[in-house]
């Protein structure tokens, strides 16, 4: 967490341990993940940020994400399985 945190120029670790933790991303906050990530030599795209089940139709969500698509909430989708 600290590493993407420090490239990301924030002063705490926790806003990065909370996306993490929420298993959340804002959007507005994508490019530069993607920027940081290939700083510290991980490869990323936006696509690596949306939900499998919105690129591979067919793949159930599970319940918690449809919780959240039911809530109508815009600007966070599911971060990548990533280890930061």
């Amino acid at each position: 967490m600290r590493p993407l945190a420090a490239a990301l120029k924030h002063p705490s670790h926790t806003t990065v341990q909370g996306w993490h933790d929420r298993d959340r991303v804002p959007v507005s906050h994508w490019a530069g993940v993607i920027q940081a990530a290939s700083d510290l030599g991980v490869s990323l795209t936006a696509a690596d940020f949306v939900p499998i089940e919105v690129r591979e139709p067919g793949i159930a969500a599970d319940s918690a994400e449809l919780a959240d698509a039911s809530s109508g909430k815009i600007g966070e989708i599911s971060a990548p399985a990533v280890t930061l």
